[in-house]
């Protein structure tokens, strides 16, 4: 049974659970998704759309938008910048 102040679902632990390991492996463009998306959700909440609350369907952009620039940060740009700076060393 659920006490008053309990929150379930996505505002429990399931939100936490789904967020900060996601945050960790992109960090740091993973902080700046997260930053972005709370302020489109606040944003969207004080002109009157939507109720300013993060729900499932933000969950999903939060994944899909970290995963995709988290994997660019790491293994497209990072290793880009390494050989780089290796060439120029080497010159």
């Amino acid at each position: 049974m659920q006490s008053a102040g309990e929150s379930t679902g996505l505002e429990g632990e399931l939100l936490p659970a789904l967020v900060w390991p996601m945050l960790a492996l992109t960090m740091p463009v993973g902080f700046l998704v997260a930053f972005v998306l709370q302020g489109v959700v606040l944003l969207l909440g004080n002109i009157g759309v939507g109720n300013g609350e993060i729900g499932a369907g933000l969950l999903i952009v939060f994944w899909i938008a970290a995963t995709v620039l988290g994997y660019l940060q790491w293994f497209v740009f990072l290793p880009a910048l390494w050989r780089r700076w290796k060439s120029e060393r080497k010159n």
